[in-house]
Parts: structure tokens; C-alpha cells; sequence
């Protein structure tokens, strides 16, 4: 077992969680149906500062402390599972997924317990620059995360010889910790969700389809919310 590896996979994951829960003001502030400003520049920013934060965490310094200096000796992302090939099995679940995203949203998205917590930028203008400029700073997010968790985490509990079960629990558990600052309906999510996207990544050895999956559901979410919310506006 490569008790090393575990440890600054994990600990990637959960210090790093917790340096950028630290320096995220805003995360700590009260959930309000009401929007906060009209279009403030430096409260937009914010997010996308935070965003941009968790790639470094998620991803920059571990793949250069694991994969470039080799602290737990030399492992390569393939040792670990990490790949991003596209595989027939993912076209199933992405379609699949996609289709139960469009339908949660049509059901879901103007009722008050998701407009209090989406969009997470809480303007009232939206304009193409800061549409293109969330989306892509969101896609920088989910890459981080699940390049943590499903990629990093899971590939570091297989690769020390626990089962596939037990794999898909502890990464599901970890990333579940991440998420209990938010509310018990998206807290829950993130346990299901998580189990998911473990038994995913290992059935079709890649990340690439959780990583659509993922990233659909954000987006998705995110312009069915703005459209549905009495208080925004596409302008």
C-alpha cells in the first residue's frame, strides 16, 4: 500500500478544501432569495477568483507535487486511472444524465429552495460576458473537483488495493464533506451524486464522461435559474 500517496491525495483534498473555504467570504453569507446587487464588478470577480483558486488547489499543485516531483515516488496519472479517453459506455451515461438534467430543471428550477441557492452569482443583469465568463470559469471548477475526487482520490484508494466498493465510498465520502456548508437538500445530492460519478469513472475508465456529466448539471442549472428568477435578466 502506498501510504504516501493516499495521504497527499487526501490531504490535496481536504486542506486544500478548507485553505479555499477560508479565503471564501462569501460562501459564508446568509442564503437570501433576494439578489444582492444589479451588476457589481468586484463582487462578480470574486467568483471568479474562487473558482480559479480551486483549479490551482485541485489540480496545479498536486499534479506538480504527485506527477512532476514525485513525492510518493513515481506514479504516473495512468497508474492511477487518470484518463480522459472517450469510451462507448460514457455515450449512455451522458445522454442518459443530460436528459434526467433538462427535466429536473423543467420540474425544479423556479421553485424558491433552488432560486435561494442558484445562480450562485446573485446579480440581476446577466450580460453575454459574465454568461461566458461564469461558464467557463464554472468549467475550471468542476474539472478541479472532479479531477480531485474522481480522478486523484479514487485512483489512490484502487491503486492501494481497496476494492472497488470501498473506493466508491471513501471518495463519495470525502467529496461529501466538501458540501456541508450548504443546504441538506444539496448536501444530500453531493453524497448521491458522488457515489455516481465513482461507480461511473471506474466503469467507463475515464473521467471525461463525469466531467460532461458534471458540468452539464452546473450550466444547466445555472441558465434554467436565471431565466426562472422573478429578480434576473439576460440583457
Amino acid at each position: 500500500m502506498n501510504t504516501t500517496l493516499l495521504l497527499l491525495t487526501t490531504g490535496f483534498a481536504m486542506f486544500g478544501f478548507l485553505s479555499w473555504y477560508a479565503l471564501s467570504a462569501t460562501l459564508r453569507h446568509q442564503k437570501s432569495f433576494q439578489i444582492q446587487f444589479d451588476i457589481c464588478t468586484p463582487y462578480v470577480n470574486r467568483f471568479y477568483r474562487r473558482r480559479i483558486m480551486l483549479f490551482i488547489l485541485y489540480t496545479i499543485l498536486p499534479f506538480l507535487a504527485i506527477f512532476r516531483w514525485q513525492w510518493a515516488g513515481p506514479i504516473s496519472p495512468e497508474a492511477l486511472g487518470i484518463s480522459f479517453a472517450w469510451t462507448p459506455s460514457a455515450l449512455y451515461w451522458v445522454m442518459g444524465s443530460l436528459v434526467v438534467a433538462f427535466a429536473y430543471n423543467l420540474l425544479y428550477a423556479g421553485r424558491d429552495f433552488n432560486l435561494t441557492e442558484f445562480p450562485e452569482i446573485r446579480i440581476t443583469r446577466w450580460s453575454p460576458g459574465i454568461l461566458s465568463l461564469s461558464a467557463l470559469t464554472k468549467a475550471l471548477q468542476v474539472f478541479s473537483i472532479e479531477y480531485m475526487f474522481r480522478g486523484l482520490v479514487l485512483g489512490s484508494l484502487l491503486y492501494a488495493g481497496y476494492s472497488d466498493l470501498a473506493s466508491i465510498i471513501l471518495s463519495a465520502g470525502l467529496y461529501a464533506l466538501t458540501n456541508y456548508y450548504k443546504t441538506n437538500r444539496y448536501a444530500l445530492f453531493s453524497v448521491i451524486y458522488g457515489l455516481m460519478a465513482a461507480y461511473i469513472a471506474i466503469q467507463t475508465g475515464s473521467l471525461l464522461s463525469v466531467l460532461i456529466i458534471h458540468l452539464a448539471f452546473s450550466l444547466i442549472n445555472e441558465w434554467f435559474s436565471i431565466r426562472r428568477h422573478p429578480e434576473m435578466k439576460t440583457v
